[in-house]
């Protein structure tokens, strides 16, 4: 009987071979001919990227977030430099990778 291991993305079969969900769910919708239009709202929404409306803007954020931080690219940073971004008057939108 398969069971489930560490974390929600790892399954672990009766051989005791350790798979990841993630990859079989993905593998699983491209082998389907049709799926469900929430599935595929699902499945898109997971490979888009978000683009800034403003590169240069954005560029001058991550200089400024480089400057201010000793570690860049961290989370803090980034989020230092979306807000920045975001106060010098840019946004995103969505984008394929």
């Amino acid at each position: 009987m398969d069971g489930y291991g560490k974390g929600s993305w790892i399954r672990i079969t009766q051989e005791g071979k350790v798979m990841s969900i993630y990859k079989e769910y993905f593998s699983d919708i491209k082998k389907q001919k049709s799926t469900t239009l929430e599935e595929a709202e699902r499945v898109s929404a997971l490979l888009e990227k978000n683009i800034p409306t403003s590169p240069d803007k954005w560029a001058r954020a991550k200089a400024a977030a480089r400057a201010k931080f000793k570690v860049y690219p961290s989370a803090y940073a980034n989020l230092w430099a979306a807000k920045k971004y975001k106060s010098m008057g840019g946004g995103w939108k969505k984008g394929k990778k």
